[in-house]
């Protein structure tokens, strides 16, 4: 629990820097809410002006993270190794066993058609955590594939806006993605 400020005096933090931690069970990710983060430990890296702790997790709870919170930090380019918490978040590291908590229930955020990446992963039917896939052939036929079944032709483009010099054109179809352009 976090100490009451004395009149002019800051509050002394809990833990100090090295000091080894646990997180209080029923404590969730901020980004992702079904991830519950209870039980995982670490140590204290870092003590910020807010109040709050960045701590480094051990490798024993770096191994016991679920795959599908691995996957997302690496989508969204979110670091894995360390995390900021607050006092009351925190508990001291009894060195007993962990007792990570995991989720009862993944919830994938809905693809938006909006989001070019979104769109992407609905011709590949994959969710919100997959990264996008590789570009090789085989999802390059992939694509293309999906693009002769859902497009209709004619239909007018702009092409070269990125050149500074915009062209309307006329699309009247795909094509062969065997041939090399020329």
């Amino acid at each position: 629990m976090a100490k009451h400020k004395e009149a002019g005096k800051p509050a002394t933090p809990a833990f100090k820097v090295g000091d080894r931690v646990r997180v209080k069970h029923g404590i969730r990710d901020t980004d992702y809410p079904d991830m519950p983060l209870g039980g995982w430990a670490g140590t204290i890296a870092e003590i910020l002006k807010d109040g709050m702790y960045t701590v480094r997790w051990s490798k024993g709870t770096l191994d016991t993270i679920h795959p599908v919170f691995k996957k997302r930090c690496e989508k969204d380019g979110l670091e894995l190794e360390e995390y900021w918490l607050g006092e009351d978040d925190l508990g001291p590291d009894t060195g007993a066993p962990l007792e990570i908590e995991h989720p009862k229930k993944i919830t994938t955020k809905p693809l938006s058609p909006k989001e070019q990446d979104d769109r992407i992963r609905m011709v590949f039917g994959l969710t919100s955590n997959d990264p996008l896939p590789e570009v090789d052939g085989e999802t390059l036929e992939m694509y293309h594939g999906y693009l002769s079944k859902n497009l209709m032709f004619p239909f007018r483009a702009e092409h070269g806006a990125e050149y500074g010099h915009p062209e309307r054109v006329k699309v009247i179809g795909l094509g062969d993605p065997d041939e090399e352009s020329r």
